[in-house]
């Protein structure tokens, strides 16, 4: 083989290998249904009106399906030098607890959230 059409198969190969640096798409998250509200996970920056895709929670009316409010969880810092969607972190799980006024949230880091949904205060757990 000659040194350009080994080259050019160098390149190749590095190029693919890179295109399949970026991530898988997240799993769905299952809406919580409680009473009158709906808990929902809308990953994508578009969905959830922010400029992160990740770490959100929406929570709608359930006879309408309105968006009555939503939150921002967490916030992820992005390097410039890097692609943002392999540093994004999104939400894996919701709880609801027993009484029905606090949500669990877990993210791909393994971070555990706590919002007290009367006040929608949110608080790191671990």
């Amino acid at each position: 083989m000659s040194m350009k059409y080994c080259l050019i198969f160098i390149i190749g190969v590095l190029i693919s290998s890179s295109s399949h640096a970026k991530r898988k798409a997240p799993k769905p998250v299952l809406p919580i249904i409680s009473g009158n509200y709906v808990y929902t996970v809308p990953h994508w920056s578009y969905e959830n009106g922010t400029n992160q895709s990740g770490g959100y929670i929406q929570v709608l009316d359930t006879k309408t399906g309105n968006p009555i409010w939503g939150l921002q969880i967490y916030n992820t810092s992005y390097e410039q030098s890097q692609e943002s969607d392999v540093q994004d972190v999104f939400i894996t799980s919701t709880e609801l607890n027993f009484w029905g006024n606090k949500l669990k949230v877990a993210n791909e880091l393994g971070h555990i959230y706590t919002v007290v949904l009367k006040n929608k205060a949110v608080s790191f757990v671990e």
